[in-house]
């Protein structure tokens, strides 16, 4: 998996910008710009939307997004694909969560997940995971056009 400098990077490369361009255009330091590639500086989150809209590419915050420490800890990882196959994702996993949404109303009726019940809430969780997946591709697909 690219590291965010790495995405940064590509991104700026992708819109033709060279890092005193982006800097400029960005009105920072190209030292600012170098540290952000180079990992040794993490943009706040502004900054990664700011250099979304400097680059002209919006799914640059949707890449970015995976690699901060929250999503990481709570998502899954999403592999970014066109957005054709990114819709027919969403469409599978729409009806995949449809098809669990009787076994998640059976698990929840009494308020907890019994011992019983571990093994349908796993494929749930798989459910709902999946899902998340699909609508973050659909999401940076659509903002970029693909």
């Amino acid at each position: 998996m690219a590291s965010l400098g790495d995405i940064l990077r590509e991104s700026r490369q992708t819109a033709h910008l060279s890092q005193d361009a982006a800097a400029m255009q960005s009105f920072c330091d190209v030292s600012t710009i170098r540290r952000y590639e180079n990992g040794s500086v993490f943009p706040s989150w502004d900054t990664i939307c700011m250099l979304s809209d400097v680059y002209g590419d919006p799914g640059l915050k949707y890449r970015a997004q995976q690699e901060m420490e929250a999503w990481q800890d709570t998502f899954p990882h999403v592999e970014f694909v066109p957005l054709p196959i990114s819709a027919l994702h969403l469409i599978s996993a729409t009806k995949e969560m449809s098809d669990n949404a009787g076994m998640l109303a059976e698990i929840l009726a009494d308020g907890k997940i019994g011992a019983d019940e571990l093994e349908d809430w796993e494929q749930v969780l798989h459910s709902v995971k999946e899902q998340i997946v699909a609508c973050t591709q659909v999401l940076e697909a659509g903002a970029d056009g693909k």
